[in-house]
């Protein structure tokens, strides 16, 4: 039976944080905007929606005003992101592993982020085009993660899958969608118990034998 690897994206395949801030940082400075994001808040925001975010990031805002200024910070993020060497922000390995693992399983993405090309530049910065089968921006389609993950299956045709994170929201997601979850405890999440977990990327293909077995 074919299975499915499903990957969270901030914290679990790369860490977008420092860049993420700085343009923060950059658009609202450039527009004359008398807001300031910190460092923390970013971090503390990572694998939220956008609506998470938006609330996270400009709480003195009305909310439909603060996500419609966070989409347009979104896709000058998207614009810039060439400015950063894959070296900055991916996890090291995190190519050679979604390779590997391509040669077995069908891999995918279910993230958090609205479609701002955000993934896609995952892909096309980590060069792993040819071994991702399918990805969903989950706030694309205004769905919870676990939704998200079940839409994947269902178009994929598998009904066995694994979901590796970093959060306790994708544990729960995993939870709700009922299909295996891996911490990825290097990432944002902390003090997460977890019957299978990972300290780098390069430990993911062992403990992936050891679930389905």
């Amino acid at each position: 039976m074919e299975k499915l690897i499903l990957f969270d994206l901030d914290g679990t395949l790369w860490d977008t944080c420092q860049c993420t801030y700085e343009f923060i940082k950059d658009y609202l400075e450039k527009n004359n905007l008398p807001y300031t994001v910190s460092k923390e808040t970013v971090i503390n925001n990572m694998g939220n929606d956008l609506s998470g975010c938006a609330e996270g990031y400009f709480p003195q805002l009305e909310k439909e005003t603060r996500e419609k200024l966070l989409l347009k910070i979104f896709e000058y993020e998207n614009e810039c992101l060439d400015e950063y060497q894959s070296q900055d922000i991916l996890y090291k390995g995190v190519d050679k592993v979604l390779q590997e693992l391509s040669k077995k399983y069908k891999i995918g993405i279910v993230s958090n982020c609205s479609d701002y090309g955000y993934i896609e530049n995952f892909i096309r910065i980590s060069k792993t085009k040819n071994y991702i089968s399918d990805y969903i921006p989950a706030s694309k389609f205004h769905i919870s993660k676990s939704e998200a993950i079940k839409k994947i299956m269902e178009k994929e045709k598998i009904t066995d899958a694994i979901y590796v994170g970093d959060t306790k929201k994708d544990q729960e997601s995993a939870k709700e969608a009922k299909i295996p979850f891996i911490y990825a405890k290097y990432g944002f999440g902390k003090n997460i118990e977890s019957q299978y977990e990972i300290a780098h990327i390069k430990d993911l293909p062992k403990i992936i034998e050891l679930v389905i077995k």
